[in-house]
């Protein structure tokens, strides 16, 4: 029997439908899976790997509060689970419920090596290290969950953690032989579009995107328009261009204000409240300390979030030597998905503060993790960034490659765009 399948429940009809759930969120198939899980635990009110997971297929899904109240109803139950269930239960709890990822990864250590042949153990350990910043032990762990269980959800995340330590080719190779398999689901080609993206391959482009199913009028996504700096064509969509971008662009107190109407309306929002940080609004720091009120051992939220706030409202009241040391928390995360505008951020302010040779390696963290950045706009406006820093250090030659660099990848991008207006006068005064 699978070991997912090695499940407590006094219903077989009950665990028939937990085995059609767990097959049906292993092919991607999340919305379906829920049903036949929901199934379960009403024929089984004591279902606790059901409980667990219904908390993974929510996970899957973006639905948090119901992904958190399936960890507490699976987490209440442990006691009556068997040793390996407990373990999986609590694990989950420290990761959804606690937002502890640090106690999540010890748990989920134990777990392995109490369980080496339970993939759950090596895919949670995987994840929490992934989210953390820790991809090459992540990696190692992923191909562990897809060597005792290669289902199509597991292929897809060995694939985006090859894609995060760069192995490109890796990551196609195991997409291409899911294929030949016929194991593909969507996020693979989800994850074929970021390399061909990355590879600069227009002709695989648009494969992913017929393949995607992605309508003509979609066309270039609202994603590529961005990282290309073409947020008019975006407007013309009536799709938005997000604050945090707009921010980073430079467009001053219109972006301002949207950050601050945006956290006016979501205020419980990590990522909007950040974004109101940098645009000077102090409750965005609020915010993210009334959140972890309730959440006090959120990992991500107190290590990376409140940090990178802080920060960013030190750099836009013009303490930029403030904000130095008030990222050093982050150097932990670096270089996660969710770490990467405190690196910017950590450049800018070393910048401001006429130190080049520092700048300039943040920049080049930024620069050098492209898979981890993948269609960011943070990636060209870090071409600036070292433009900028090589300026300070006095080396010409390096600046004016850097800033062609940057001109090179918004060569379409809206002329009028605030940083790449200075940004030309900036190289403008390079002269020979």
């Amino acid at each position: 029997m699978p070991v997912e399948n090695q499940v407590t429940t006094t219903s077989l009809e009950a665990l028939r439908a937990y085995v059609e759930g767990m097959k049906l969120n292993s092919q991607g198939q999340f919305r379906d899976a829920v049903a036949f899980l929901e199934k379960a635990v009403a024929l089984d009110p004591d279902f606790i790997a059901a409980y667990s997971s219904l908390r993974v297929v929510h996970s899957n899904l973006g639905d948090g509060a119901d992904a958190r109240r399936y960890a507490t109803k699976a987490f209440e139950l442990r006691n009556k689970a068997s040793e390996r269930e407990n373990l999986r239960v609590t694990a989950a709890y420290q990761v959804t419920v606690l937002r502890n990822l640090d106690k999540a990864a010890q748990t989920y250590d134990l777990y392995t090596r109490m369980y080496p042949t339970d993939y759950i153990s090596w895919n949670g350990l995987a994840t929490a290290h992934m989210d953390i910043g820790r991809f090459d032990e992540a990696l190692k762990e992923f191909q562990e969950v897809a060597r005792l269980r290669g289902m199509p959800i597991n292929l897809t995340n060995l694939a985006a953690n090859y894609v995060l330590n760069g192995k490109l080719q890796e990551a196609k190779a195991v997409i291409q032989k899911a294929i030949e398999e016929k194991r593909e689901v969507r996020g693979m080609h989800t994850i074929l579009y970021e390399i061909a993206f990355m590879e600069n391959d227009a002709q695989s482009l648009q494969r992913e995107l017929d393949l995607l199913k992605v309508a003509p009028s979609d066309r270039p996504p609202v994603g590529d328009l961005v990282f290309f700096g073409r947020f008019n064509d975006i407007r013309k969509r009536r799709a938005d261009v997000g604050v945090l971008t707009e921010l980073l662009a430079g467009y001053g107190a219109q972006a301002e204000s949207k950050a601050r109407e945006a956290l006016r309306k979501n205020r419980l929002n990590n990522s909007v409240a950040v974004t109101a940080a940098l645009a000077g609004e102090i409750d965005g720091i609020r915010a993210l300390e009334d959140i972890a009120k309730e959440f006090p051992e959120d990992t991500l939220l107190n290590g990376m979030d409140i940090p990178t706030a802080k920060a960013a409202y030190e750099l836009h009241s013009g303490d930029a030597a403030k904000a130095i040391p008030l990222l050093k928390p982050v150097a932990h995360f670096e270089p996660s998905a969710r770490s990467l505008l405190a690196i910017y951020l950590r450049g800018q302010a070393y910048l401001k503060s006429k130190s080049g040779p520092e700048a300039g390696a943040e920049f080049q963290k930024i620069l050098a993790n492209r898979g981890v950045v993948l269609r960011s706009v943070l990636y060209p406006l870090s071409h600036l960034g070292l433009a900028r820093a090589y300026g300070l250090a006095g080396d010409k030659v390096k600046t004016r490659k850097s800033y062609e660099d940057f001109f090179a990848i918004w060569k379409n991008a809206d002329a009028d765009i605030p940083v790449l207006v200075e940004a030309k006068g900036e190289y403008a005064k390079l002269g020979n």
